[in-house]
């Protein structure tokens, strides 16, 4: 019964990060931002992928799947305004099919991976340590991204002024 309410918190916190993102994030003030956001909330879930096997009751377990619902249901919701800020509304469909497509892939590798990684020491943790990692490398990967797109940015930004 216990397993039930980490599930029901989980998917609440879920459904309140998409609506509180979808409403913060598309605020003028905040939607500039919006791509850095959504960066640092990658980071975020994956650190809070490695802090679940950490945890030793039921009420932390409780917290950290909240605040787990809570991240990926950002994460979630904004996947594809993220792709329109970075690529352009043109670019939607095709770059919104490929990150789908890499989505199952992981999706259809992850469970059987954990299950193997079960099987070699009896311990469900580097599951979560494996997922974590994947997560850090795809906010590190954007990080990447979003370095190089600011210090062009600001390169054309002297370039025009220069002229």
């Amino acid at each position: 019964m216990e397993s039930a309410y980490l599930v029901i918190i989980t998917g609440a916190f879920d459904g309140v990060g998409r609506v509180f993102s979808g409403v913060v994030l598309d605020l003028k003030k905040v939607k500039r931002f919006r791509v850095y956001i959504y960066n640092i909330i990658m980071f975020l879930v994956g650190g809070v992928s490695f802090v679940i096997p950490m945890t030793g009751t039921y009420t932390q377990l409780f917290v950290v799947c909240g605040l787990y619902g809570l991240l990926i249901g950002i994460c979630i919701s904004q996947k594809s305004v993220i792709i329109v800020d970075l690529l352009g509304a043109e670019k939607l469909i095709n770059s919104f099919g490929l990150l789908i497509c890499f989505q199952g892939v992981g999706m259809l590798i992850g469970p059987p991976f954990s299950g193997f990684l079960k099987d070699i020491n009896g311990q469900y943790e580097n599951a979560f340590y494996v997922g974590g990692s994947s997560m850090f490398l795809g906010a590190l990967i954007l990080l990447t991204s979003n370095i190089r797109h600011l210090m062009l940015t600001r390169k054309g930004q002297c370039n025009e002024k220069e002229h």
